[in-house]
């Protein structure tokens, strides 16, 4: 009895910790994604870098603000979470750079992020092309 009792809470440390690390990978894959999407249409559509935050939160259309306050966009992004900016280099090639911190995750193990893992940065950068 008391070797199934450790067996089993081993186990279920175990699955709930897969379950845990899919979810943040998950939540990583779809955020690229979206991010990496959003700046090929940037680059095509030469969008500014408030369009390029607003398209990656909201998507093609941004909702209508209640009471002057945004509501949360993808997966639970909001516009502070997100920073687009475009380089200048030398060699007349200019980057496009988009960086998303603090994307809301809940996982239920403590010592994997806690209750509210907030801290999930992402950077992508895509060279921009001249019309």
């Amino acid at each position: 009895m008391l070797e199934s009792a450790l067996v089993l809470t081993v186990f279920v440390f175990v699955l709930v910790g897969i379950v845990d690390f899919a979810q943040i990978l998950y939540v990583h894959q779809s955020l690229t994604q979206r991010v990496r999407g959003v700046a090929r249409d940037a680059v095509v559509e030469m969008l500014t870098e408030e369009q390029i935050r607003e398209r990656i939160v909201y998507g093609n259309q941004p909702p209508d603000r209640e009471d002057g306050i945004m509501p949360a966009g993808f997966m639970g992004l909001k516009m502070q979470n997100v920073k687009a900016e475009i380089l200048d280099r030398t060699f007349n090639e200019q980057r496009l750079k988009v960086e998303v911190n603090g994307v809301p995750i809940t996982v239920i193990l403590p010592f994997t992020g806690g209750r509210n893992a907030r801290n999930l940065p992402l950077k992508v950068t895509i060279p921009l092309e001249e019309p």
